[in-house]
């Protein structure tokens, strides 16, 4: 009987495994995940209380180019636009030290600057987290000497699938060509990034440090908010620092509140509740029910603007965002959040609405098979 009861078992697993994939596969050929303009748009006269968000670098962008067509160089290229706001027109540089080490001093001196790291494994880049505030408000501070900077690290490997993010701590820049030796009992920066994965030889080295255009700081923060803003100023900026924070000071200043951006994602996402009702049936019946006699089913089927339904759908995607929280996966993407944005004080839930907002697949994907769930509590009931 135990075996019978296992077959089954086994059985429903492998049901739900196909279930689940045919229904990713609906999803994303919706186009829901491409859409991020609908979620992003920048606003407009007309719009002055959508949420202002970081824009996916469009194909042939310079960033793009410069990174190269592998998977690997795309992803990297993409998290550091959409997570830290490189530049798509940023001036990749390639570096050479005469010692043949990650100069620290000259990097550490602004919080926009990256050194980008290529290897046969796959690629890296890293920023110093300097604290804006101390720079632009102390005179005094000099961070090419502050030993407390730490840095954050970035990897894309051609053999994993994810980009992951680490913090790197040491005081010493290290040799990008070679390791230490052996009796060197302090890491440096060079080879705890080699550790993560890019491995020790073939490194090229690149670096991103130069700054926006004297002059843009003039310009009407109002300008930067359209979507012909790209195009201002000069490129080569590893990060157009003035036109986000005149980006945020417009965002600001239309008071952009969660429960308006709640608003917007459900009625973006609803583009997919055809699809997610067309999956119902079977579910009912695998928990023994019979959807011809269900009543809601009937009516969305009739209708899928149901007021009731509707209502329901709104629930389950503010459920499904804040139930999904304390994932880990979220968590990850919040603290990355926090550390490109460290004046960011806002609760792990709005941050993860935003990042909704933003058409950020990492978010969305988990949630929308939770609406699903949610809706399915909803249709039993």
């Amino acid at each position: 009987m135990s075996d019978i009861l296992n077959i089954q078992s086994l059985k429903n697993k492998l049901d739900a495994i196909e279930e689940n994939s045919i229904f990713a596969q609906e999803i994303a050929s919706t186009g829901i995940f491409e859409s991020r303009e609908d979620l992003t748009e920048a606003p407009t006269a007309r719009q002055r209380k959508r949420f202002v968000g970081p824009k996916k670098p469009v194909t042939g962008s310079p960033l793009l180019n410069t990174f190269g067509k592998t998977e690997a160089a795309i992803n990297l290229a993409k998290y550091l636009h959409n997570v830290y706001h490189v530049s798509d027109r940023a001036k990749i540089v390639p570096y050479t030290h005469k010692t043949g080490n990650l100069d620290l001093m000259q990097f550490k001196v602004h919080y926009d600057n990256f050194t980008i790291l290529k290897s046969p494994n796959g690629w890296a880049a890293m920023k110093p987290l300097t604290s804006r505030e101390k720079l632009e408000k102390d005179p005094d501070y000099n961070p090419s000497v502050d030993k407390s900077i730490v840095y954050v690290g970035v990897f894309s490997l051609h053999n994993g699938d994810d980009v992951f993010v680490k913090t790197i701590k040491s005081t010493r820049g290290g040799s990008y060509s070679k390791r230490e030796k052996a009796e060197v009992t302090t890491p440096t920066v060079a080879d705890m990034i080699k550790d993560f994965g890019i491995g020790n030889k073939g490194i090229e080295v690149f670096r991103l440090m130069d700054r926006d255009a004297p002059g843009t700081e003039n310009i009407p923060p109002e300008q930067f908010s359209g979507r012909r803003s790209k195009n201002i100023g000069e490129p080569g900026a590893s990060v157009q620092r003035t036109k986000i924070d005149a980006r945020a000071s417009v965002s600001s200043s239309m008071n952009p509140d969660t429960d308006a951006l709640l608003d917007r994602i459900s009625g973006r996402l609803f583009k997919i509740a055809p699809n997610i009702v067309g999956a119902m049936p079977r579910r009912l019946r695998k928990a023994g029910l019979d959807p011809n006699s269900n009543k809601k089913i009937q009516a969305v089927e009739d209708d899928i603007n149901f007021p009731a339904f509707k209502e329901a759908w709104k629930n389950s995607v503010t459920n499904a965002i804040i139930g999904s929280i304390q994932d880990p996966n979220m968590q990850t993407l919040i603290q990355d959040f926090r550390t490109a944005n460290p004046d960011n004080n806002e609760s792990d839930g709005n941050i993860l609405i935003r990042l909704a907002g933003q058409g950020n697949s990492e978010v969305l994907h988990p949630v929308i098979a939770e609406i699903r769930n949610q809706l399915e509590s909803w249709f039993k009931a």
